[in-house]
Formats: C-alpha cells, sequence, structure tokens
C-alpha cells in the first residue's frame, strides 16, 4: 500500500488544523508555515493557538489534524 500514498509534493489540496503552543509561535511554527507552504501550496492552514491541555484534548477529539507541543516540565509542576 505504502506505494499509493500521496506525497506532500504531489499538489495536495485543502485544509490542515494546526494547534501549538504560544511559546513556538514566533520560532517553529513559521518554519512549519513557509516548508508546507513549499512542499503543498494548495494546502490552507488554520492556525490555533492554544494551552498544552486544550491542544491535546483538540487532537484526540478531531478538532485539530495536526498539533505541536512539547513535554510537560518535571517536577511537581509538570
Amino acid at each position: 500500500m505504502h506505494g499509493h500514498r500521496p506525497r506532500l509534493s504531489s499538489g495536495l489540496r485543502g485544509l490542515v488544523r494546526l494547534a501549538f503552543l504560544e511559546s513556538l509561535a514566533t520560532s517553529l511554527v513559521p518554519d512549519l508555515l513557509r516548508g508546507s507552504h513549499q512542499a503543498s501550496p494548495g494546502t490552507r492552514v488554520q492556525l490555533s493557538q492554544e494551552p498544552a491541555h486544550d491542544i491535546l484534548a483538540d487532537l484526540e477529539s478531531g478538532t485539530v489534524g495536526v498539533a505541536v507541543t512539547s513535554a510537560p516540565p518535571d517536577g511537581p509542576w509538570g
């Protein structure tokens, strides 16, 4: 089946919902968007900046299709 998987360079179109942490808004997310646009310019990305617990809930419910978060810190606050 792996031969039938579409590649990003195949000109995919549609909407991708991306949730991410506020701390990544000016570092990682712009690079992801740039790379996504270069690989598949017909794809639109809907952005949602959220706290980590909302990101995980939205990913599990299918509200978003892609999530960028980080591991919780060690210790009692993690």
